[in-house]
């Protein structure tokens, strides 16, 4: 059974909290003319040269998961940290 290019993208983006990188869509199968339609459809938003977040998502976690995901050594803290673990955090 075959998953639909929409379907896997969102599986690999909403495991990263709505971020996902051009490199790993390529890798799992996305074309590259399959990827541009999705931005141009709206879909997927470039957050830098190889990051995306898929429409919905949480804009802040997303792009902080993608600043991660092109950063491996970066860290979160604090309320940044919180958000991604989906800790309650006091505003």
């Amino acid at each position: 059974m075959s998953v639909s290019i929409d379907a896997l993208i969102l599986r690999i983006a909403l495991a990263n909290h709505g971020a996902c990188s051009r490199t790993e869509l390529i890798q799992a199968g996305v074309t590259a003319s399959a990827l541009s339609r999705r931005i141009h459809q709206g879909m997927l938003t470039r957050f830098d040269s190889n990051s995306f977040i898929v429409a919905g998502a949480d804009n802040g976690l997303a792009a902080l998961a993608a600043s991660l995901r092109r950063f491996p050594d970066g860290v979160a803290s604090d309320f940044s940290a919180a958000q991604l673990f989906e800790l309650p955090v006091q505003q």
